[in-house]
């Protein structure tokens, strides 16, 4: 079955994109804002969450340019046959490493907080092994799996939040606005570039929903609610164990968990959060690694993109190996590197598209009239 061929409704659209959204995010992102903006990284979430709605309408507004086309076939149409050649290598290469990114992510949690005495090269492959085979199902299969969990998300993530209330310090988040706006303004395109920024690959997805209408509610629910998730646990985080410890540990989420304690017998139940992220974190790499053949397979034409999962998944796992070569160097590419070219590939060439996009357009209407006209006369001369 080709990928244009596949459905999913709006239900599952939103859940793939809430899953995306939260993904690697709900655990790496509020080190990230509040190294930035300290005790004010929650207003960093709430302000990028609201911009990520008006980004993801340009994302919407190119897939309503033709609508009787893929996302896909818009592109090539759009840029022409080696113009879109050229965007689909983009949005391989860039959905390629974001995949390897994440599942170096969920290595190195693994290696370091759950089992220590495993090699992360064999969590990568256990992980990929996974991934892989809902890969080769097609993006029906993803979806409905994500819509099953989904509400297992929201069910483990209530219960997080439920128990970690009677530990909330409101001295942790004084004073508001200390150091002004600027560091929140940079908290806030921390958080813009990764998640929000990078849901623009899940635009190639939007044409598999079978209502248009569904598939905008979908995606703006899913990055509005997918927001909404990390400025909680942002929240909770400053509140919880505070800003610097916060902005000093990688996985703070992760500490919130073992810091719950409801009397004497439940206890440091972090696993919540384990199994939280390790849900969300396969839907990013799943849902990355997807887009990235489809558009492998429609750089060289192939008619089905299933048979290069396997080659292109080990390439993926010496990737992954190699993109973190130690922590400083990812603590330098999530806080600086990132933020611009997340903004280069889900902001400018995304507006760079619709700009040429809406010229298509026009030059289309434009040709009509004249078109309609000849036809007249060659009808009044006959």
């Amino acid at each position: 079955m080709k990928q244009h061929e596949e459905k999913i409704s709006g239900l599952q659209y939103f859940a793939i994109v809430l899953c995306f959204t939260i993904g690697s995010s709900i655990i790496l992102t509020p080190p990230f804002v509040t190294s930035h903006a300290r005790q004010d990284a929650w207003v960093s979430a709430i302000i990028s969450s609201f911009i990520g709605i008006g980004i993801v309408f340009i994302y919407v507004a190119i897939n309503r340019l033709f609508p009787k086309k893929t996302s896909l076939e818009m592109v090539e149409f759009v840029l022409g046959k080696w113009g879109g050649k050229l965007f689909f290598l983009f949005l391989f290469g860039y959905s390629f490493l974001l995949s390897a990114m994440v599942l170096r992510n969920i290595g190195d949690f693994m290696a370091t907080q759950v089992m220590p005495e495993t090699p992360i090269q064999a969590i990568h492959i256990a992980f990929l092994a996974v991934v892989i085979f809902a890969v080769k199902q097609g993006i029906e299969t993803i979806s409905r799996t994500a819509e099953i969990f989904t509400p297992w998300i929201i069910g483990l993530l209530l219960i997080l939040i439920s128990f970690t209330l009677p530990e909330l310090e409101r001295e942790n988040m004084l004073p508001v606005l200390e150091n002004g706006w600027k560091p929140i303004a940079k908290g806030s395109l921390i958080v813009l570039s990764s998640p929000i920024l990078e849901t623009w690959i899940l635009l190639f997805l939007m044409t598999n929903v079978n209502k248009q209408k569904s598939a905008i509610n979908g995606y703006l629910a899913g990055v509005f609610f997918g927001g909404l998730v990390i400025f909680v646990i942002t929240f909770l985080s400053i509140l919880v164990i505070g800003p610097d410890f916060t902005a000093r540990n990688t996985y703070p989420a992760y500490i919130l968990g073992k810091k719950i304690s409801i009397g004497e017998f439940l206890e440091r139940i972090e696993v919540i959060v384990a199994i939280i992220w390790m849900l969300t974190i396969f839907f990013k790499v799943t849902l990355c690694f997807y887009v990235s053949v489809i558009a492998f397979a429609r750089i060289f034409e192939f008619k089905d993109y299933r048979p290069y999962t396997l080659p292109l998944g080990m390439i993926m796992i010496v990737l992954s190996i190699i993109v973190f070569p130690h922590l400083s160097y990812f603590i330098e590419l999530g806080s600086v590197t990132w933020v611009p070219f997340s903004i280069t590939s889900g902001l400018v060439i995304p507006l760079f598209l619709l700009a040429f996009g809406l010229i298509k357009k026009k030059m289309m209407r434009s040709k009509q009239p004249s078109s309609n006209s000849q036809d007249s006369q060659q009808q009044n001369g006959t």
